[in-house]
C-alpha cells in the first residue's frame, strides 16, 4: 500500500474503522519516532497516543507563538476531532486551507470530517478537490469511493475503484470487494461475482471475502453457493461469529429453520454484543415464523427491538407473526417502522398494505353490526 501521511494516519485512527492491513500499516507508521526537524513533530506524537487535549493545547502555543501556519491549523483541527470540538475543527480546516489552498491532505482530511459527519456531498466535493490538487493520492479517490457507495453513487464509486486498482495493485483484493459491493447495489450481480470471486483468488485466507459473496448469492437466490461461502468462512475461522450469522441467514432462506437456530444459538454462546444480539434475535424469529410457532416469533422479535430499535428484520417478522395472530395494529406500526428504516422494503409496505385492508373489513363489520342494531 502506498505511505500513509502523517496527517492522514491521525485522522484516521480517529475517525475510521478500517481493514486488518490497513491497521498494520497504520501501526508501523504511528511507531515511528517524531521527527524533531518538524516544529509539529511533538504535538504529532501526542495525537498518535491519542492524548489530544495535550495535543490541542501544544498547537495553539505553536499558533501564538509562530503566527498562523496551514499545517498547524490543520493538526490542531485533527485534535479537535478527536476532543469531538467538530465544529471548530471545521473551522480550523478551513483556515488552513484559506492560508494554504495547494495542501491535498487538508483537503482530505476535512472531507473524512463531513463524512463522518454524514455530509455526504461536501465531503465528496472536498475528495474531488485533493485529487485535482494530487491525481496520485490513495486515500482521497479510496475515500471518494466509500462515500459514493454510503451516498447510493455506486457508479461513481465502481469509477473510483477501477482507478485504485491501477494506482494502488497491491491492494486489490480490497478494491475488488468494494467494487463488487457497487455493482451489488446496483444489481449488476454478474461483475459483482466476478470482482468478489477474483478478490477470494488474490486473499484466499480472509474470510469477510467469502461472506461477501455469499449475500450476493442469497440475492441471487443461489442459495447453495451461499452455503458452501459461509462454510468456508467458518472453516478459516471456525469462531468468526459474522460467518455463523450469515449462515444463520442462509438457512433461514432456505427453510432449514433447525438449522438456522442452531446457528443463532452457537453466536449467542460466543457473548455477541447488543447489536449481533438483536440480529439473533430476529433471524430466530424468522425461524420460528417458519416453524409456524407464531407467538414464539413474537417473543423472539420484540427482544431483538428491545435490545436495538434499529434492526429492520426485528419489525419484519414480528409483523408476519402479528399477521398470522391477526393483530393487525401491530402489523401497520411494525410496518411503519420498518418502512422508515428501510424506505426500499417491499414487505413492508405489502404487508402494512394488506393489515389496513383487513383493519378496514372489521371496521365495515363492526359498523354493519352497528347499524343492523338500530
Amino acid at each position: 500500500m502506498i505511505r500513509q501521511y502523517k496527517h492522514i494516519l491521525v485522522l484516521a485512527l480517529i475517525l475510521f474503522s478500517i481493514s486488518i492491513q490497513a491497521q498494520i500499516v497504520l501501526a508501523k507508521e504511528a511507531a515511528k519516532p517524531p521527527n524533531k526537524t518538524d516544529p509539529n513533530a511533538l504535538g504529532i506524537d501526542m495525537l498518535n497516543k491519542k492524548r489530544f487535549q495535550e495535543a490541542a493545547n501544544y498547537f495553539e502555543q505553536l499558533i501564538r507563538i509562530n503566527g498562523p501556519s496551514a499545517d498547524t491549523f490543520n493538526d490542531l483541527g485533527l485534535a479537535l476531532i478527536g476532543l469531538k470540538s467538530y465544529d471548530q475543527a471545521c473551522k480550523d480546516f478551513s483556515v488552513a486551507i484559506s492560508i494554504d489552498p495547494n495542501k491535498s491532505l487538508i483537503y482530505l482530511n476535512r472531507g473524512n470530517l463531513y463524512c463522518s459527519l454524514r455530509t455526504y456531498d461536501k465531503a465528496i466535493q472536498d475528495y474531488s478537490k485533493a485529487i485535482a490538487l494530487n491525481p496520485y493520492l490513495v486515500s482521497a479517490y479510496d475515500a471518494r469511493a466509500k462515500t459514493s457507495n454510503t451516498a447510493g453513487l455506486y457508479q461513481k464509486a465502481i469509477i473510483d475503484y477501477t482507478k485504485l486498482l491501477s494506482l494502488d495493485p497491491h491492494c486489490a483484493e480490497i478494491y475488488l470487494d468494494n467494487r463488487a459491493y457497487s455493482y451489488r447495489k446496483l444489481g449488476n450481480y454478474e461483475n459483482a461475482i466476478k470482482d468478489v470471486s477474483q478478490a477470494i483468488n488474490l486473499a484466499p485466507k480472509v474470510p469477510i471475502v467469502y461472506l461477501d459473496r455469499a449475500a450476493i448469492f442469497m440475492e441471487m437466490k443461489r442459495f447453495n453457493e451461499a452455503l458452501a461461502d459461509c462454510n468456508k468462512a467458518i472453516e478459516i475461522d471456525p469462531k468468526y461469529k459474522a460467518a455463523f450469522l450469515s449462515r444463520a441467514t442462509c438457512y433461514l432462506r432456505m427453510q432449514e429453520f433447525k438449522k438456522c437456530l442452531s446457528d443463532c444459538d452457537y453466536v449467542a454462546k460466543i457473548n455477541p454484543d447488543t447489536h449481533e444480539a438483536s440480529v439473533l434475535m430476529s433471524i430466530s424469529a424468522g425461524a420460528m415464523n417458519g416453524l409456524g410457532e407464531a407467538n414464539k416469533a413474537v417473543e423472539f422479535a420484540s427482544r431483538a427491538i428491545d435490545l436495538d430499535a434499529n434492526v429492520p428484520q426485528a419489525y419484519a417478522e414480528r409483523a408476519v407473526a402479528c399477521n398470522r395472530l391477526r393483530q393487525y395494529l401491530q402489523v401497520v406500526q411494525d410496518c411503519d417502522k420498518l418502512i422508515s428504516l428501510d424506505p426500499q422494503s417491499y414487505e413492508g409496505h405489502i404487508c402494512r398494505a394488506e393489515a389496513l385492508e383487513r383493519l378496514a373489513d372489521q371496521d365495515r363489520q363492526i359498523a354493519s353490526r352497528i347499524k343492523s342494531a338500530h
